[in-house]
């Protein structure tokens, strides 16, 4: 579910900055029109009024696609980074680099591996910890 949250999200991002800009360009040739009968001006009120309730409805979508996307985030908080599809993996480092959008704060712990790597005897026991080492995902919000 991870892919279709991430490409749902790109989805509803793609078809509100369409509805944004078809908005925009309709106000802007309304803005450079003369004014015409009445009956040409309740028809260019209709057409802003559509593409406004598009780029609204498109907005509300987005919101819906963006709160799901933050869902399957959250449901990887305590996960091994190792177990991990490729698909979460993607999902994961989207939202890492969007945290701050999504509300999020998102660390990769190793604290039990910090542990070990402390108490090592030798560079050697800490080079094998270190390659062991596999962390933890920890995500909040903020």
């Amino acid at each position: 579910m991870t892919t279709s949250a991430l490409k749902m999200l790109q989805v509803a991002q793609a078809d509100y900055d369409s509805a944004q800009k078809s908005y925009m360009n309709e106000l802007e040739r309304d803005v450079e029109r003369r004014e015409g009968s009445g009956a040409q001006e309740r028809r260019r009120e209709e057409i802003q009024r559509d593409l406004r309730d598009r780029r609204d409805e498109s907005l509300r979508n987005l919101n819906v696609a963006t709160q799901n996307l933050v869902g399957e985030v959250i449901a990887l908080n305590g996960c091994k980074e190792s177990e991990l599809s490729e698909a979460q993996l993607g999902l994961l480092g989207h939202a890492i680099l969007n945290n701050r959008k999504y509300g999020l704060s998102i660390e990769m712990a190793d604290a039990a591996n910090q542990q070990r790597l402390t108490a090592a005897q030798s560079r050697g026991e800490a080079a094998k910890i270190q390659s062991e080492a596999d962390r933890r995902i920890a995500i909040s919000r903020t």
